[in-house]
């Protein structure tokens, strides 16, 4: 799993083929698309792809709160059938000491 200071590198970079950033917490569209497209993985890099929830493009924290039904949200792409076949799908939550996600 990724670890914190690896997300904050990966917050300040450009969004890549395998970097998705979005400050929406309920934009499932997104979600499926982004996750879709990694797990598709055209250009072969055989390295995970990671959906970055509650960060602007810039890469500053948007104060999208830690929530649990975002995880869930997020979980729920595994099991509910919108993508076969099912993703291998690893989601996690960080809380940092500003008080933002």
């Amino acid at each position: 799993m990724i670890t914190k200071e690896e997300l904050d590198q990966l917050i300040i970079e450009l969004e890549q083929d395998r970097v998705e950033k979005t400050v929406s917490g309920t934009n499932t569209d997104k979600f499926g698309e982004a996750l879709c497209a990694f797990s598709n993985d055209f250009p072969n890099h055989q390295k995970p792809g990671y959906l970055i929830i509650g960060v602007n493009d810039d890469g500053s924290r948007s104060g999208l709160p830690n929530d649990e039904k975002i995880l869930q949200i997020l979980m729920s792409f595994r099991t509910d059938g919108r993508i076969v076949p099912p993703l291998v799908l690893t989601v996690a939550g960080f809380q940092y000491s500003d008080g933002l996600d």
